[in-house]
C-alpha cells in the first residue's frame, strides 16, 4: 500500500489464481493505489465489505454477482483477465 489513504483508489482483485499471481499483481501495483486481493470462491458475504467501496474490479475468472455489482457505488472500471 503506497501514499495516503484519503488519496488512495481501491482495486479488488478476484481470482482463482494461486498466490504467486496475486504477489505479482499486488506487486506490480503503482503508488496511490490499494490491492484487495481474495479467492473468487468466497461467499458473497464474505465479498460485501470489500466491494462497497472499491473504485476498480479485478477478475479472473470473470464470475461475479449481479447484486454485489449494483453495491460498488464507487466502481470505475472492471478488467477481466484472460490468459
Amino acid at each position: 500500500m503506497k501514499g495516503s489513504e484519503e488519496e488512495m483508489s481501491k482495486v479488488v482483485f478476484f481470482t482463482g489464481q494461486g498466490q504467486e499471481v496475486i504477489d505479482i499483481f499486488e506487486g506490480m501495483c503503482p503508488e496511490g493505489f490499494e490491492v484487495a486481493s481474495r479467492s473468487h470462491r468466497i461467499s458473497d458475504e464474505e465479498k460485501r465489505p470489500l466491494v462497497q467501496d472499491m473504485d476498480f474490479l479485478v477478475l479472473h475468472p470473470a464470475e461475479f454477482s449481479s447484486d454485489l455489482l449494483r453495491e460498488a457505488k464507487k466502481l470505475r472500471l472492471v478488467q477481466l483477465l484472460t490468459a
